[in-house]
Order: C-alpha cells, then structure tokens, then sequence
C-alpha cells in the first residue's frame, strides 16, 4: 500500500468513527504532535476550565461572534479568542489539522491511539512482507 492509499485509508477510518472516537484521536494527535493552539474542549468544562484561568469578564470579552454555548466543543485561535462548533467531524479548523496529524503519522506509524488505525497499519506492513 503506498502513502496515498494508507492516508486515504486512515482518513476514512477518522470519518467513520463515533463522536467520541473522533475527537479522542484527534485530541491525542494535538498531545503527540505538540499543537495545543488546536486543542478543542467540551462546553460543559467552559466555565470550570476557564474561569480558572483569568477573571470571566476577561474570558467572556474574547468570544467571538460565531461562539455560542449551545455548541457542544469550543476551542481559542491564535489570538485567544473562544470560538464554538458543534459537528466537530465536518469542521474545516479540524480537518486541517487532521490532514497534517495524517501526513505526519504515516511516517511515524502514530495511531492516535485508536486500535481501528493501528489494525490499517498492521494490514500495509503485512502487505509489504
């Protein structure tokens, strides 16, 4: 299997996996790959995970307009300022970053620790013997 048909197999098994799956690979590839600008968080967690970290009024100056609490995830751009999704598995800002994790995990063999990845990665070694 060549790079071209292992990054489209390891794309379609991150757009097949549940919600969940999703954005625990996802999450795991921000960790390994050290982009933690990229990192989203639940919106259940906002207040605890941000009111932590500087006073509300700061925090509730920097939402944007797209941001809203009815989203379930919510993540900072590069100026630290909140934004929201809620279809995490077609959001442009992920998929971009996906691409790259993608790129940079077949030449690491990186499953972003999902088994469903690793088993693609056991069937192009085994095709290679």
């Amino acid at each position: 299997m060549d790079k071209v048909q292992l990054k489209q197999k390891i794309l379609e098994a991150l757009n097949g996996m549940s919600e969940g799956e999703f954005i625990e690979a996802y999450q795991n590839g921000c960790d390994h790959y050290n982009y933690p600008d990229d990192m989203i968080f639940p919106m259940d967690e906002f207040d605890e995970l941000e009111g932590n970290q500087r006073p509300f009024s700061e925090v509730y100056r920097d939402l944007t307009d797209d941001f809203s609490f009815n989203d379930e995830y919510y993540y900072l751009d590069g100026y630290a300022h909140y934004h929201s999704l809620s279809d995490v598995q077609n959001s442009e800002l992920l998929a971009d970053a996906i691409d790259d994790f993608v790129e940079s995990a077949i030449d690491d063999e990186y499953d972003f620790g999902s088994p469903k990845i690793a088993e693609i990665f056991e069937e192009a070694e085994d095709e290679e013997e």
